[in-house]
């Protein structure tokens, strides 16, 4: 059901971000379509089955157009060392910048999913 939710708010993105629906012809129009393919998607949705005894905590600034221009923002992520100790990448989310405020709103959000179980955070 994630997939399918994923796949429509994409194909949504791409007739605003055109100002047209696929072969619409109109004055407003944007650009065109070069074609599509639904995106296979893999997640792990329920994050409360499984611990995270470590989490690694980073963030990196990308360079984003946003509304007909480039600004910086920070694109913070972690990953989760679960109890077997292999990696998962648990989240990524872009933020304004990598402010306090920022990661406050991140770890609240990680919370909300249901991240739990997570003993030592590291930065």
């Amino acid at each position: 059901m994630l997939e399918s939710v994923l796949n429509q708010i994409l194909k949504a993105q791409v007739t605003k971000h055109l100002s047209a629906e696929p072969y619409e012809r109109t004055e407003e129009r944007q650009g065109y379509r070069n074609g599509s393919y639904p995106h296979k998607l893999t997640t792990h949705v329920e994050l409360q089955d499984e611990r995270y005894p470590f989490l690694i905590v980073d963030a990196m600034v990308l360079r984003v157009r946003e509304e007909g221009r480039v600004r910086a923002r920070g694109a913070l992520m972690a990953i989760g060392v679960n109890q077997e100790g292999h990696r998962e990448v648990i989240s990524l989310m872009l933020g304004d910048s990598e402010s306090e405020a920022s990661w406050n709103e991140f770890f609240s959000w990680l919370k909300s999913r249901g991240l739990c179980g997570v003993d030592l955070v590291v930065s």
